[in-house]
């Protein structure tokens, strides 16, 4: 009874370590497309993330533009667990911002700007 126990323990670790990297771990190639800003309506208190209707999109090439931060590039590093996505901008100075990305209900990626609120940008199909 013991060994089924530790089996059935061991099996569900495995689980949810598969679904984390799934979910956190994504390649170049998923994460170049077209991003919508969602869920900003509350109070605004970060000076760094846009709080209105956006759109970021992100070129194969390493570029992004949006109306937030204009034209710049982008930087992805993996981690074994997490995804983090750098944006280098010059809107007013050069300046750089550094998110997590993961799969937004396990299906297409996203970028966290802030996780208490849900406030992300989601990639379109």
């Amino acid at each position: 009874m013991k060994n089924n126990v530790s089996k059935f323990i061991i099996a569900m670790i495995f689980t949810g370590l598969v679904f984390t990297v799934y979910d956190n771990f994504l390649f170049k190639n998923m994460i170049s497309g077209k991003y919508v800003n969602t869920n900003f309506n509350y109070e605004p208190f970060f000076v760094e993330i846009p709080y209105r209707p956006d759109t970021l999109i992100l070129d194969d090439n390493g570029n992004f533009s949006s109306r937030y931060w204009g034209k710049g590039n982008y930087q992805i590093k993996h981690h074994f667990i997490y995804t983090k996505i750098t944006l280098n901008y010059d809107v007013s100075g050069k300046g750089s911002i550094t998110f997590n990305m993961n799969r937004y209900c396990y299906w297409m990626p996203q970028i966290v700007l802030f996780d208490v609120e849900n406030h992300a940008y989601r990639k379109m199909q």
